[in-house]
């Protein structure tokens, strides 16, 4: 929240640490055709979390255009989706379902 309203024009960078990010986000935004700030709660973070990871791991070089990505939401966890039989044609579980069955 505090980056949205800095962003707005709506507070100020009161930090000297952080008014270089602020520069360079000042800067970056008007890379964009559009941009919207939205703040997203605590109870709704876990996405923002992702992108913040995604974004930390990607490397785009200054410049270039990046294409849009669409993320569909699943309704189940994704570590379920993760889930393959293995090479044996077992699934992942089954040794330590036959581990502790004895």
């Amino acid at each position: 929240m505090l980056i949205i309203c800095q962003m707005k024009v709506e507070w100020q960078t009161k930090y000297e640490k952080l008014r270089p990010y602020q520069k360079y986000l000042s800067k970056l935004a008007k890379e964009f055709n559009e941009i919207k700030f939205t703040h997203i709660g605590r109870d709704k973070n876990q996405f923002a979390n992702v992108l913040a990871t995604l974004a930390f791991m990607a490397k785009i070089d200054y410049g270039n255009k990046v294409q849009h990505i669409g993320i569909e939401v699943k309704n189940s966890l994704a570590q379920y989706h993760s889930i393959e039989g293995e090479v044996d044609g077992k699934l992942w579980y089954y040794n330590i379902k036959q581990f502790i069955q004895y």
